[in-house]
């Protein structure tokens, strides 16, 4: 379900934007209503006129900067659109509100994979405590990754509960198989494939760093007993993870990433694939 990229609120009916292309509900449909960066300027029609009455008048790219195909910058290394200066990173809170309850729903299918009977949170409140950070740092970077990249190119970007994916996480708390899809960041369309391509593999690479620093840990540090299973588990998750997402199958990231650079993806999928192979071979 599409939302008001002015006031987040779900619309069943959208309505997008001929100056800004952007998809507003009704109340904010209109151009001055959202304040439109793609209205520049016009001219006034009369309504009181006759239809026969009223000046004829064709937009022109001239007078409306209408952002269908920006200009490329003259360095090559710079993305199309232009990313703001002090990009905002902002919270709604009806955002707030859906990650607190699509992470702690990950949580608890994460917990139910582990513990058997609930009794195991009480008597074991430090054990509860460190698999609940594992699921955390493999759901809540990942989603904040793709919503602080799309801000960063100054696109509305907010995470969302789905409807199937929270009924499915739900079921899975108290059912042998697990499925982890709560929600998902609902970004605002990009006009290019490359800023689609970068927000996808900012998902993936934030469990991919987790995954580095999880797996030097293990390593280079003396670590026994609870705190190398702790490692261990949530190196295994993120990989697992990660090579789920970069699939190219749409609407997973890989199939976005591949959009935009074969040879990009090709590389990532390659690291996760011989991460996944040490930890199958040496742990």
């Amino acid at each position: 379900m599409p939302y008001c990229q002015y006031c987040g609120k779900e619309t069943y009916l959208p309505f997008r934007c001929k100056y800004c292309g952007g998809i507003f509900c009704s109340e904010h449909r209109l151009p001055e209503k959202h304040e439109c960066p793609g209205l520049k300027k016009g001219i006034p029609l009369d309504y009181s006129l006759r239809r026969e009455e009223m000046p004829e008048y064709v937009e022109t790219e001239e007078e409306y900067e209408i952002p269908v195909k920006p200009k490329r910058t003259l360095e090559p290394w710079r993305p199309l659109f232009e990313i703001p200066k002090k990009p905002k990173f902002t919270f709604s809170r009806t955002e707030i509100i859906h990650l607190t309850i699509g992470t702690t729903l990950v949580v608890l299918v994460g917990l139910s994979s582990f513990f058997k009977t609930p009794s195991v949170f009480i008597n074991y409140p430090l054990l509860t405590l460190m698999f609940s950070v594992i699921f955390i740092l493999i759901f809540l970077p990942h989603e904040l990754a793709h919503k602080f990249t799309a801000q960063r190119y100054g696109l509305w970007a907010e995470f969302r509960l789905l409807e199937w994916g929270t009924i499915l996480t739900l079921i899975s708390i108290l059912s042998p198989a697990k499925i982890i899809a709560p929600g998902a960041v609902i970004v605002q369309e990009a006009y290019d494939n490359e800023i689609t391509g970068k927000i996808a593999l900012a998902g993936p690479l934030t469990n991919l760093f987790i995954a580095t620093i999880l797996i030097f840990t293990y390593f280079l540090l003396p670590v026994t007993g609870i705190v190398k299973t702790f490692l261990s588990i949530g190196l295994w998750l993120n990989i697992i993870l990660g090579i789920f997402n970069m699939l190219p199958i749409p609407p997973l990231d890989g199939s976005k990433i591949m959009k935009w650079s074969v040879d990009l993806w090709t590389l990532v999928f390659s690291v996760y694939v011989v991460f996944l192979l040490i930890y199958l071979i040496i742990l």
